[in-house]
């Protein structure tokens, strides 16, 4: 299976590759790295100019950055098979389109991007999982998830006990089900119980805790001090404020 990681010779998409080539050493997969030229994308890092088009000024640019992503991943993950690629083509769906087939999506998040944002739309419509890096450059902690009842919680939970496995950390989950009446959330944390049995039992090393939370903005208060959020599609605004990594499970 392979990696891709996007990249534009940007610090964003720079901790993007980094994170990248260290997962992929650490699965024991290939990583591609992509770069996307597409001159009429309104948040383009670059600005090739009329007189050029994309040509041999494209495809320079295009090989200095993905040279230079190249040896970040070599220097950081040592002994990762690697591979580049150029590719034109509106970025949103090129990688997309980059992803299928692909165990993982992973993209660098610019914190003053707008509402809709790249990573926001990729994660939207990509067929595998998506990692936006964000936040502190080398996190530690436990992977943080949070269960609200909404579909998708089941593959959210494995996604996060998974990645807590591999990582040789714990999982806490927010359960934010039935958040209106103390009734309903003491009714709620029963069947989660039930749901977490079938994770816990899965990964007996992985230590796993339940927070019951009404705050909407609890995810994002404990991503500052979390290794890795793990959220489903609906969970996707979290990425222009997460402290540290967000996984978006499929």
């Amino acid at each position: 299976m392979t990696i891709i990681v996007g990249t534009d010779g940007t610090e964003c998409s720079r901790a993007a590759v980094t994170w990248a080539a260290r997962e992929a050493r650490r699965r024991g997969e290939r990583l591609r790295i992509v770069y996307v030229a597409d001159e009429d994308w309104p948040d383009s890092r670059y600005d090739l100019g009329n007189e050029f088009g994309f040509g041999d000024a494209g495809r320079v640019l295009a090989g200095a950055v993905l040279a230079a992503a190249r040896d970040l991943a070599a220097e950081d993950a040592p002994g990762v098979e690697l591979e580049t690629g150029a590719v034109a083509g509106p970025v949103v769906p090129t990688l997309v389109d980059e992803a299928v087939g692909a165990e993982l999506l992973v993209l660098g998040h610019r914190e003053r991007a707008r509402l809709g944002s790249v990573g926001r739309r990729v994660a939207a419509d990509a067929p595998c999982p998506v990692v936006v890096v964000c936040g502190r450059g080398t996190p530690g902690g436990s992977v943080l998830c949070r269960v609200d009842g909404s579909p998708g919680g089941d593959g959210v939970l494995a996604a996060a006990f998974a990645a807590a496995d591999a990582l040789g950390c714990g999982v806490v989950v927010l359960d934010s089900r039935g958040r209106r009446r103390t009734r309903r959330r003491r009714s709620a944390r029963q069947p989660l119980d039930g749901q977490l049995a079938r994770w816990r039992a899965k990964f007996p090393g992985v230590p796993a805790g339940t927070v019951a939370t009404r705050s909407a903005g609890a995810l994002v208060a404990g991503s500052r001090d979390a290794r890795l959020v793990v959220v489903g599609a609906a969970g996707r605004r979290l990425l222009r404020q997460s402290g540290c990594p967000v996984l978006v499970a499929r």
